[in-house]
């Protein structure tokens, strides 16, 4: 577990796997999370995913997070206010790691690119029929509720 969780921090080496982050952002108290209404990939279209993109050559992964939370929110945090959360990977085709913070700076949060960033309440996110990504509600769960575990999750 220390391997993975040393991964985290260790900047990326080129690679033929697309590498991503994720961020699970809540205002404090846990009421309010940031999401941003995506343009793209098709897949995603007009639905809600949180904050994250691709990590660049030579940046680890909690270098990436930090940076890709500032440029779709404006709100630029510390590396230390982000905790890892999980690692989910498709064998051969991409890794995505994921990250949780909490911070009343994240109230601030506002649209910066195309896509637009709002806060959603959190049962409204995870509600049936709402337009997220259908993993936004467990991996709140997981950034939230199963504190301070590490996870590796491994999609077929």
């Amino acid at each position: 577990m220390t391997a993975l969780r040393n991964s985290f921090s260790t900047p990326r080496e080129p690679s033929p796997l697309a590498q991503y982050v994720l961020a699970v952002a809540c205002v404090e108290g846990r009421e309010q999370v940031v999401a941003v209404r995506k343009n793209r990939p098709t897949w995603q279209a007009g639905r809600y995913n949180f904050p994250g993109g691709k990590i660049e050559a030579g940046e680890s992964p909690l270098m990436a997070v930090a940076r890709e939370l500032g440029e779709e929110t404006g709100v630029w945090l510390q590396h230390d206010a982000f905790r890892p959360v999980a690692l989910g990977e498709r064998p051969g085709q991409f890794e995505m790691f994921v990250f949780a913070t909490e911070t009343d700076e994240l109230g601030a949060a506002r649209t910066c690119t195309d896509e637009a960033v709002e806060l959603l309440d959190v049962q409204t996110l995870k509600a049936e029929g709402y337009p997220a990504i259908e993993n936004l509600g467990w991996l709140y769960g997981l950034a939230f509720d199963g504190y301070g575990k590490l996870a590796h999750i491994v999609y077929d």
